[in-house]
């Protein structure tokens, strides 16, 4: 019943490399179901930053981000290979080679003031829709520092929605579902419709 009664949204995508990854991860089957679109944790994009962190629901993260602001921790773009290459080695991603070779894809480090990595972000945004691929930090100020940034980024370009390349919401672990709803994400089931 709870799978029934979830809403669905309408995944629109370009033709673009971006759309086309993303299309490519949502399209995968098993036995005919679509296992990447049912029942996914979708974050809405606000057409402001500042909207994000606005209400009650959003004081873990801004509070985290104040702890973030006394570790002066800041959040970097990395555009070179070798450096991304390094990052994602360290933090467990293994060699990607679609994260090394596509430029457009983002991948933004958190620094301490030592100049250390302490978390990781890897994306992939389309015109509408932005898939988190990793997202790693060895304190919990730096995962919602990096997190944070992206949204931050996804809503100055106009992207509507976020969602995680991993598996359903309900088959997280509890750990991570406290996570995303912390972070202001709701559960549905996606529909991938192509746009030019």
């Amino acid at each position: 019943m709870l799978l029934v009664r979830l809403p669905r949204i309408d995944v629109r995508l370009s033709d673009s490399p971006p759309g086309r990854e993303i299309g490519a991860y949502l399209c995968e089957r098993a036995r005919g179901i679509y296992f990447n679109r049912v029942a996914q944790g979708i974050l809405d994009i606000p057409g402001r930053p500042a909207d994000y962190l606005r209400g009650r629901s959003r004081q873990a993260v801004r509070t985290n981000l104040h702890r973030a602001d006394d570790a002066h921790l800041t959040c970097n773009a990395v555009h070179d290979r070798a450096e991304r290459r390094s990052a994602a080695i360290a933090f467990g991603m293994g060699e990607s080679q679609s994260l090394i070779i596509r430029a457009s894809d983002l991948f933004w480090v958190a620094c301490n003031p030592d100049n250390e990595n302490v978390g990781a972000l890897w994306a992939t945004v389309d015109t509408e829709w932005a898939m988190l691929r990793f997202l790693v930090a060895n304190c919990s100020e730096a995962r919602y520092a990096l997190h944070t940034t992206l949204v931050n980024y996804l809503s100055t370009k106009g992207v509507r929605y976020l969602f995680a390349e991993s598996a359903s919401a309900l088959l997280l672990t509890p750990g991570l579902q406290y996570f995303q709803k912390l972070l202001g994400y709701r559960v549905a089931h996606l529909r991938v419709r192509r746009s030019a």
